[in-house]
């Protein structure tokens, strides 16, 4: 189904203002979904990689409806960095974060960055690919 939409986040680290996609995608088993923050090449900011506490927190801020239909313990963060430099087409981490609600928003507490194994890597590529992403280009979906 080509032609479905990115989710954009904003966030700022440091002072700098950035900018990340966001695909909700099914899970590979089980309740939930995936959130796949996609590093973007036309992010005037900083990685989601340095900033991946203040990305989760602005993405459940900035799209309610992710926590509305899925309890935010049941979302399973995915990062999506692209290496087309070094001849890589996309390169995928799990980050496992400790996620609350708090008075001044979410509060996240990263706990480990995760290699995503192959069957997962296999279902996220299929689950982009029913949603119009190919992988072998970083602008294929239609960016809001």
């Amino acid at each position: 189904m080509p032609g479905l939409t990115m989710l954009l986040v904003r966030y700022r680290h440091a002072g700098r203002p950035s900018l990340c996609g966001l695909s909700l995608a099914r899970p590979l088993e089980g309740e939930g979904v995936l959130a796949i923050l996609h590093e973007l090449p036309e992010n005037p900011g900083v990685s989601i990689s340095v900033a991946i506490d203040r990305v989760i927190a602005a993405a459940l801020s900035q799209h309610p409806a992710l926590v509305a239909d899925t309890p935010f313990h049941h979302i399973r963060w995915i990062e999506r960095y692209y290496g087309i430099e070094d001849g890589i087409p996309e390169m995928l981490a799990e980050t496992v974060a400790d996620i609350s609600p708090g008075a001044d928003g979410w509060q996240v507490r990263p706990r480990d960055c995760l290699p995503v194994g192959s069957q997962l890597l296999r279902h996220i590529r299929l689950e982009l690919a029913r949603l119009g992403d190919d992988a072998d280009s970083a602008g294929c979906f239609n960016i809001h």
